[in-house]
């Protein structure tokens, strides 16, 4: 009895098995919260929001700039429109200039997408945008900005310094 092995040897092969089953379903869990891929649709959705975004910055429009902003619409994180003008530092007078030549906004590549819970617990999908900006000089400058889904509409969320698609985080 105490020198069957196979015995123990099922016993702990069931036992793994049984661990495993009930791990999977987490593991699996975990890996689609991490990457979520934007369907065509709602890429082509995002694209037209970028592209009303920097409409609205080339315009000098301060409140269509706040009306696709995430801060205009998450519950926790909410601002008036005087409360964003501050938080950008923008001003009636300086939002006159805003646009600073811009000519055109071109989407270079929609990145890949992950599920996002603010610390007051809103999750929103929040997916890494390039775009190359062409100025009225013919200057180009990529820049990365983070956009987000929220209750199926999309949201600029802001700006990142970083080159490339990481920079969801």
């Amino acid at each position: 009895m105490f020198c069957d092995t196979t015995r123990n040897d099922d016993r702990s092969l069931r036992r793994l098995r049984r661990s495993a089953l009930a791990v999977a379903p987490f593991i699996c869990l975990v890996f689609r919260l991490q990457a979520t891929p934007v369907l065509a649709a709602d890429q082509e959705e995002l694209r037209s929001r970028v592209t009303e975004l920097h409409a609205a910055i080339s315009s000098s429009d301060l409140a269509a700039l706040y009306s696709l902003s995430s801060l205009s619409v998450l519950p926790d994180q909410q601002l008036s429109f005087s409360e964003f003008k501050r938080f950008l530092g923008l001003d009636d007078t300086y939002g006159s200039r805003l646009g600073w030549g811009l000519r055109q906004s071109i989407v270079k590549d929609i990145c890949t997408c992950e599920n996002y819970e603010y610390p007051a617990g809103a999750r929103v999908l929040r997916c890494p945008v390039l775009v190359d900006l062409v100025f009225d000089d013919n200057q180009k400058v990529e820049v990365s900005e983070v956009w987000e889904s929220i209750q199926g509409q999309w949201y600029w969320s802001h700006s990142d310094a970083r080159q490339g698609c990481d920079v969801a985080r």
